[in-house]
């Protein structure tokens, strides 16, 4: 224990109790020039009274600089054995001076008079070991560490174009129901400028979000869908590899089907059109149009995911209010065509 050590500890200024007694203990084990040796976390939670977490809480801002939020109080200086194996820290008080050399000023009863100590004096700053110095932590002391490339999200981060994604990410959100994309990017932005965590790359992270949330965005009854969707090549720009063949019902289109196919297919991307919309027939009566697919998992994901574009344009073709239903070339026993009505 060396009591300039404790005086120095005591004048500091922590704002937190279980902080300071922290700091005290490192003191109360340090040398006269400042350097604490052989004293775990373990041994400082049974001196303090409190938990592990505690003090690593505590030794950690304690060490921050103070740019950082800190207090750059003490430097971490890790030892090794001749082994290789990790010794215990030593830990640095700094800032810590000796008082030999210094007088304290009038009415200072806290300083220590008359106290010298081995080497150094004045404002020297003495750091025993060479082999521990080099493996120092920086500190308010030390020259400016270069700072990571880390940074918050932006306040008005956008998600990439999802031709723009990585390939997994692209399949999966070129799958999703029209609006979720935004949607979901919206949410991911909220919750990380609330956070004020920083990244290397957020761009990236979005692309691994969508890997998990791709099964809670697409409706759990057509996953079966999104099976169908992954087999193709749905890269923007590029033709669907396994495109499904036509349904022989596209013999009976008419001319109200090529303009509802010309309304729809600027609203729809290239590889989604060629997988779902351009195998699929479009047949209209007087009363509404029939939507006929080639598999029940196409017919249930034109359905899940484009049934209100659809009414939106027949509208626009068929007037007084028309149904629109979705049916598969051949009709399974376990499914029947479902009526979208007026509140669709």
């Amino acid at each position: 224990m060396s009591i300039e050590t404790m005086t120095w500890a005591k004048r500091q200024v922590c704002g937190c109790t279980s902080v300071k007694a922290v700091l005290m203990e490192l003191a109360n084990w340090a040398r006269a020039d400042g350097i604490c040796e052989f004293r775990r976390v373990g041994d400082i939670a049974v001196a303090v009274e409190t938990s592990d977490r505690t003090v690593q809480r505590a030794l950690n801002y304690l060490e921050a600089p103070k740019d950082e939020g800190g207090l750059g109080l003490i430097r971490r200086l890790r030892r090794r054995r001749k082994d290789g194996g990790q010794q215990a820290n030593c830990f640095e008080l700094v800032g810590y001076i000796y008082g030999s050399d210094i007088m304290p000023p009038p009415g200072d009863k806290l300083s220590p008079r008359g106290c010298h100590g081995v080497g150094g004096g004045g404002d020297a700053h003495v750091t025993p070991y060479i082999e521990i110095d080099k493996e120092k932590k920086e500190s308010p002391h030390s020259p400016p560490r270069a700072r990571s490339a880390n940074a918050a999200i932006p306040g008005d981060w956008k998600p990439p174009a999802i031709g723009d994604l990585p390939e997994a990410a692209r399949t999966q959100a070129i799958q999703w129901p029209g609006g979720a994309y935004g949607a979901q990017a919206e949410a991911f932005h909220q919750y990380w400028l609330g956070k004020g965590a920083r990244r290397a790359s957020w761009d990236a992270l979005w692309a691994a979000r969508i890997l998990t949330i791709h099964s809670t965005v697409m409706p759990a009854s057509h996953r079966g869908a999104g099976i169908l969707a992954r087999q193709g090549a749905l890269s923007a720009g590029q033709p669907c590899a396994s495109q499904l063949s036509s349904v022989a019902s596209q013999q009976a289109e008419d001319g109200r089907s090529a303009r509802l196919r010309a309304l729809l297919r600027p609203q729809v991307p290239e590889p989604i059109w060629a997988r779902y919309f351009a195998p699929a027939a479009f047949l209209f009566d007087d009363d509404g149009l029939k939507v006929i697919a080639p598999t029940p998992a196409t017919c249930a994901w034109i359905e899940s995911n484009y049934a209100r574009t659809i009414r939106t344009l027949v509208d626009q073709i068929v007037p007084g209010d028309p149904w629109v239903r979705f049916g598969v070339a051949a009709i399974t026993p376990t499914r029947t065509d479902q009526v979208i009505g007026k509140d669709n």
